[in-house]
């Protein structure tokens, strides 16, 4: 940190949040078990020091996004490979250079991915380099895909992600609703989990998801990633907004929709799956009922063959649904004779080829757990 101050670990936490490993078996102090997965968890980090103890200075951050980048950066060997996207996780309001913006579109147009945080000033300021041109820049949403409180909100937002609000426990689960990521203790050797909040946490969602349009179509474009975002091909329209707004651009980042465009765009045929929306169903302190939607992907013939819950407090009904048993059910949850607590449960879905699809729910009996703010 900067003036001797201990290290956030910021640029850690945000690797994680793209790359971190899944299924290795790592047990989170948080009762986390199992740790967090990146989006990406296939992807390769290349990390890129601009800013440190002492901070930076633009031209530190401009060199460092040119040698990423495979650009000439004078005096500087180049990279052996350079990186296919950029998540930029930094930024500043009012500090607009056309020098910097020169240099983005450059990028850009030399076919790397540049992904940047909005800013969490909670301002209609442009925040920058978010906000230039040749860049996507990301707005965050919390657990309940509305605007997170702190997130920027302007013509320049692009997309939104997942980006947290440690301020509220609306899930009851007795942990603030941030995103949980990869960290290390002031030891610096220790690894451990923590939970964050910011547009620089949305910012290495979307970029984990470019990362995975990238491995099923290779040949993939900025320009390419340009057209479905504004087109809302990749993107689910939340906070009761149509078209483009200021504050969640196009719409919530759909790592599935984007996924699926990019297979379509490099002609690869989209694997047909059992989809069920949402696969998180928070009830609160005081929500009864909640709509599952279970819908068929790809062009195969597929068909829900049944399904399960474990908790006794829960049931799971039919609403609407086809021949096939797509369509839509309702989850039911009953807290007469519960004690007061954070409970939670599982609800799975089975397809008929053979596989399953299961749906995390949290309630809370009793009054909301207690928040946590950063005065």
């Amino acid at each position: 940190g900067a003036n001797g101050t201990p290290s956030s670990f910021h640029g850690t936490h945000v690797a994680g949040t793209v790359g971190a490993a899944t299924n290795d078996n790592s047990g989170s102090p948080t009762g986390y078990n199992g740790g967090v997965a990146g989006v990406a968890w296939g992807s390769k980090i290349m990390p890129v020091r601009v800013l440190g103890k002492g901070g930076g200075t633009s031209a530190d951050i401009i060199d460092g996004v040119k040698w990423a980048a495979g650009l000439a950066v004078s005096g500087v060997t180049p990279a052996a490979k350079h990186a296919d996207i950029l998540n930029l996780s930094l930024g500043c309001q009012n500090c607009y250079s056309a020098t910097e913006e020169a240099v983005y579109q450059q990028v850009h147009d030399a076919g790397v991915f540049v992904i940047a945080a909005a800013g969490n000033a909670n301002t209609s300021v442009k925040g920058y380099p978010g906000a230039y041109n040749g860049v996507t820049c990301v707005a965050a949403v919390d657990s309940q895909k509305q605007r997170a409180p702190y997130s920027n909100f302007n013509d320049a937002v692009d997309i939104a992600a997942p980006g947290g609000n440690t301020g509220v426990d609306l899930d009851g689960d007795g942990y603030a609703d941030g995103v949980l990521s990869t960290m290390m203790e002031q030891d610096a050797v220790t690894p451990s989990w923590k939970f964050y909040q910011g547009t620089s946490m949305a910012s290495p969602h979307m970029a984990g998801v470019v990362a995975l349009m990238k491995s099923v179509c290779s040949t993939l474009t900025p320009a390419d990633l340009d057209t479905l975002i504004s087109t809302g091909k990749i993107t689910d329209l939340v906070g009761g907004k149509t078209g483009k707004s200021n504050e969640f651009g196009y719409g919530l980042v759909n790592a599935l929709k984007a996924v699926q465009e990019a297979q379509a765009k490099c002609s690869v045929a989209v694997t047909t799956a059992l989809k069920v929306d949402p696969v998180v169903a928070d009830f609160g302190n005081t929500g009864v009922n909640l709509t599952l939607t279970a819908s068929k992907v790809g062009s195969g013939t597929l068909s829900v063959t049944g399904g399960t819950d474990d908790a006794a407090w829960l049931a799971v009904t039919e609403t609407t649904v086809d021949a096939s048993k797509l369509g839509t059910y309702t989850a039911t949850v009953n807290r007469t004779g519960l004690a007061d607590g954070a409970y939670k449960a599982l609800i799975t879905f089975n397809s008929s080829d053979g596989k399953k699809v299961t749906v995390a729910v949290t309630m809370r009996v009793g009054a909301a757990a207690p928040t946590t703010g950063d005065a």
